[in-house]
């Protein structure tokens, strides 16, 4: 009996999980090909998605990558980093069969292909989702620093002054494309924004809060710093006219609030929470979520 091959595709809004399995051990099987296919205009495109990892005796470069034809998949799961927010894609998986003579393989079992999926931030229920692209231990950042012939310390002050507002961006993902609308669009609508953060210390950001005037409400706590390590951020915001309620913490708990609360004159709108990235290290260097829920009422408790 031929091995049947199950696949299926989970998707945020910028990248997909694929997963498979077969129901039996396939002979020969030396890894998977995994095929993509993308909604193009009124068709789709199908391509094999690359697997960068390689056979040893090819010697691969780092950051090489080759179709997983050629270097099949030598697991059950991959992520798919070459999608994005909007695509529709789906998947299917086949079994790559040594016959006895090695590369070129030939095509074994196959699943089919998974239902059409869509990346996007939606989660259901009103709920978003955002990411961003953190840079912990990523090897294309390792690459990056080699190719512009910076040193660590050197590339996050760059980035704290978006010298490359592209590599930045790109960094920041969907999270910090959002954020940055939230900020713009409140600055031009009939919206609030109340904020209670823990850290903060990053000019761009700081600026368009300051660009929101008296549309800011904001608490501000002193870090993980008893000292205050929002002092810099802190003095920024003050100087320019937006006065920060002090949340000062002296022992070691942390203010660890993370939330942004958007009202209109006709009440709450959305609540925004989560990893709460409001500084370079965390928006940019750090792997980070937030969700966002909207809100037809908010319950009213009083404060303490």
């Amino acid at each position: 009996m031929v091995p049947k091959i199950k696949v299926a595709v989970y998707t945020n809004s910028d990248d997909a999980f694929v997963a498979w399995a077969p129901s039996d051990f396939i002979p020969g099987c030396r890894g998977f090909l995994l095929e993509r296919a993308r909604k193009a205009g009124a068709g789709e495109k199908v391509e094999p998605v690359e697997n960068r990892v390689g056979f040893p005796k090819d010697n691969p470069k780092s950051g090489e990558h080759r179709s997983s034809r050629e270097w099949p998949f030598q697991r059950f799961n991959w992520t798919d980093h070459a999608v994005d927010v909007g695509n529709r894609v789906r998947y299917r998986v086949t079994a790559m069969i040594d016959t006895g003579g090695g590369r070129p393989y030939s095509d074994g079992p196959a699943s089919n292909w998974t239902p059409w999926a869509t990346l996007s931030s939606d989660a259901g229920g009103k709920f978003s989702c955002f990411f961003n692209r953190g840079l912990v231990l990523s090897q294309f950042v390792a690459r990056y620093l080699k190719e512009k012939k910076l040193t660590p310390a050197k590339f996050k002050a760059q980035l704290k002054k978006s010298v490359d507002p592209k590599f930045r961006g790109f960094l920041e993902g969907d999270l910090g494309a959002k954020i940055a609308q939230i900020l713009k669009d409140a600055k031009v609508k009939d919206t609030q924004l109340h904020a209670a953060l823990y850290e903060l210390g990053d000019a761009k950001l700081e600026d368009a809060m300051i660009a929101l005037g008296s549309k800011l409400d904001l608490i501000l706590a002193n870090g993980s710093d008893p000292a205050d390590g929002n002092a810099a951020a802190r003095k920024h915001l003050n100087d320019a006219g937006i006065i920060a309620i002090n949340r000062m913490l002296k022992s070691k708990g942390l203010g660890h609030n993370k939330f942004v609360v958007l009202s209109n004159n006709k009440g709450p709108l959305a609540v925004w929470t989560g990893a709460q990235p409001d500084c370079a290290r965390r928006l940019i260097t750090v792997c980070s979520s937030v969700i966002r829920r909207l809100l037809n009422s908010i319950v009213r408790t009083g404060t303490s």
